[in-house]
């Protein structure tokens, strides 16, 4: 969880009335509102349909029979005879989950492994090494925000931990490459798709992965619920793997994950769209932007360096208080100043490191809320 950070404070102390109805909202990276369809289905099954799948009765049995639709939805979604699933509440749990699986695993092996983690990685990643007490080596990354593989030396089989998706900067992974890489070192992949699933279709990374994770909220579900894949048979899930056994969780789960797919094209044609007339009106505007994103990125985010002197703490207390909502880091940092880690990691200078945004659209973007943006850098800058 973030903790409260100076803004938050401010914002509370100051009395700032939230609306989220008036508000611009470009911060889909972090979290999105849940879908009105999804938390109606929640609600109505959940005052019909409370019994314990396990329980010999009625209650228990169409509980259970919720399990096995959900579980068959999932299958679906994700066309692989090898895929298997397991069901969590947040994607941190589910990361953790996946490292615990592999350990099991790779201990039952002849040949020694070695961990490696992108220096991109999100920081719960970095995390659930050190919880294991799991060494690991961190590849470094290019200006594009690529792995360097071939500036790390391995003489062990890898297990290479990833964001297929920048958390950041929203770009894409060489996720082919990356693959064969460790396939022809008899490897594995453990690819985070917290931020690929939303904008990219399975095709582009399922076939490329043994694990992966990734969290519903991202998408429109309500909190909660996220799912770790199995997508190799080598892997065994033990028989007392703690997971989420709420049928109505998993059937949630696994419409919201249809319903993404189902609209995920047309949500992608629109952000491109928003995206080509944003820059243009930024640049036609003479908003004083670097951007950081690089070419090849999904859809609706875009990573952003203020190109001029600004307290960025100061930066954010104003875009508060004119109802728009943007980040710069993970949620999990709890605060907007410093550096981006990312960006550092990226060979961005101090200054662009240090002013970096994080916009991030999805449904319920338009083009008006990019170009709010760029006129609120503006008129701040000009009100200095």
């Amino acid at each position: 969880m973030a903790c409260p950070c100076k803004i938050q404070k401010k914002l509370i102390q100051s009395r700032y009335l939230h609306n989220s109805e008036k508000e611009i909202y470009l911060d889909y990276n972090a979290t999105t509102r849940p879908d009105r369809e999804l938390l109606a289905a929640y609600q109505n099954l959940s005052l019909k349909n409370w019994g314990h799948p396990l329980s010999p009765h009625g209650a228990g049995s169409e509980a259970f029979k919720l399990s096995e639709s959900a579980n068959e939805i999932l299958k679906k979604c994700f066309p692989s005879k090898d895929f298997r699933f397991l069901y969590f509440s947040s994607g941190t749990d589910s990361l953790y989950q996946g490292i615990s699986l592999l350990k099991a695993h790779l201990s039952n092996q002849k040949k020694r492994y070695q961990f490696c983690i992108s220096a991109l990685s999100h920081p719960s990643a970095y995390a659930a090494l050190d919880f294991f007490g799991q060494s690991y080596r961190t590849i470094p990354a290019d200006s594009r925000g690529r792995m360097k593989l071939n500036q790390i030396e391995i003489d062990s089989p890898p297990v290479i931990l990833y964001p297929a998706v920048n958390h950041e900067t929203g770009g894409i992974e060489e996720i082919e490459q990356i693959h064969r890489f460790a396939r022809e070192r008899e490897g594995i992949v453990f690819m985070d798709v917290v931020q690929a699933f939303p904008r990219l279709t399975e095709q582009h990374w399922l076939p490329f992965c043994d694990l992966f994770c990734l969290s519903g909220h991202k998408f429109h579900t309500p909190k909660g619920m996220a799912l770790l894949g199995i997508n190799s048979p080598e892997i065994v899930i033990p028989e007392n793997t703690m997971e989420i056994h709420d049928s109505i969780v998993k059937y949630i789960l696994a419409k919201g994950i249809r319903k993404h797919q189902e609209q995920r094209e047309e949500m992608n044609r629109c952000l491109v769209i928003q995206e080509k007339e944003c820059l243009h009106f930024w640049n036609k505007a003479g908003v004083p932007y670097i951007l950081e994103s690089p070419e090849q990125k999904v859809p609706g985010v875009l990573n952003i360096s203020i190109d001029a002197d600004i307290d960025i703490e100061d930066f954010f207390l104003y875009l508060a208080n004119h109802g728009i909502c943007i980040s710069r880091f993970c949620a999990c940092t709890g605060t907007v100043t410093g550096k981006s880690k990312i960006l550092t990691y990226m060979n961005r200078n101090a200054e662009r490191a240090s002013r970096s945004l994080r916009l991030s659209g999805g449904r319920g973007t338009n083009s008006g809320d990019w170009l709010r943006i760029g006129k609120i850098i503006n008129d701040y800058l000009k009100s200095l």
